[in-house]
């Protein structure tokens, strides 16, 4: 089933996010975190670099032994899902989607320069952002 909502002001990203996180009833990565979260964009997977995640059109937000979270684009869909984790190299390790909203995923892939160090870790800050769709990577 498709979830879909419209907001007055499309153009303002905290009621985006507002509202997005009311339809979800989770989480969504806002800013803060996602620029929390760029240095992930060089080490996150060794074979995957800032292009590639450009590229990609999503990012890391947490890594950790056993998962990767990784922000998107809160329009995309099974197929769109799908193509990223089969770009993605092989994991053992569950992979956690987390819908954002696509202006603050945008601006912070192509952000210049290095952001301030954060006060929180990202892992901390992606434990309250709810797993949205869970796959786990074995061997092919």
């Amino acid at each position: 089933m498709t979830q879909t909502l419209l907001t007055p002001d499309a153009g303002d990203t905290a009621r985006q996010r507002f509202a997005l996180e009311l339809l979800l009833q989770q989480s969504v990565p806002g800013p803060e975190l996602l620029l929390a979260s760029r240095k992930l964009l060089n080490n996150a997977l060794p074979e995957v670099g800032p292009d590639q995640w450009r590229s990609l059109q999503a990012m890391p937000i947490a890594v950790g032994a056993d998962h990767l979270d990784i922000a998107i684009t809160s329009q995309w869909r099974d197929q769109e899902w799908q193509h990223l984790i089969d770009q993605l190299p092989d994991q053992h390790r569950t992979i956690r989607l987390h819908p954002a909203i696509e202006a603050d995923l945008q601006r912070t892939l192509h952000a210049d320069g290095n952001p301030a160090p954060p006060r929180d870790s990202p892992q901390g800050a992606a434990r309250h952002s709810s797993e949205h769709a869970g796959h786990r990577r074995g061997n092919r």
